[in-house]
């Protein structure tokens, strides 16, 4: 049986010394599996997933990574964002560009998606991919 998490368990989960990866891919997971139904998304089940504040985890990075996310499916889903991810704190002052990746910056500017990249948050176009792949499978059940 698969865990159900919000936003706020991925940042308790980083909290408690986790990798933002796995907790965020069983975000993404909950999402497919309870925010999409058939051709539409249900807004209810998706803004119960993010509005909630969650704590700051003691990293400006995937704090502001966070507010992107919920912003995100705010976007896809058609509905207005949490106040939360407004807050000051879930925005870097300087560009912040992934360990690796200095070959990548140009392309990366250019096309992280809106959400991460006024966050100074230069990211993979594909950051909200899980949240596309599940909004497509929905609308093919």
């Amino acid at each position: 049986m698969m865990v159900r998490i919000n936003l706020q368990d991925v940042a308790e989960s980083v909290i408690a010394g986790a990798d933002l990866h796995y907790p965020l891919r069983e975000f993404f997971v909950t999402v497919a599996m309870t925010a999409f139904r058939g051709d539409a998304i249900d807004v209810g089940a998706a803004f119960a997933l993010i509005s909630d504040t969650p704590r700051l985890t003691g990293s400006r990075v995937v704090d502001a990574y966070l507010a992107a996310v919920a912003e995100g499916l705010s976007v896809r889903g058609g509905f207005s964002p949490p106040t939360w991810v407004l807050d000051a704190d879930r925005f870097l002052g300087a560009p912040y560009f992934p360990p690796g990746t200095t070959s990548l910056r140009a392309i990366l500017l250019a096309e992280s998606p809106a959400a991460f990249r006024r966050r100074n948050l230069f990211v993979d176009s594909r950051a909200l991919e899980p949240i596309d792949k599940a909004r497509r499978a929905a609308h093919a059940a």
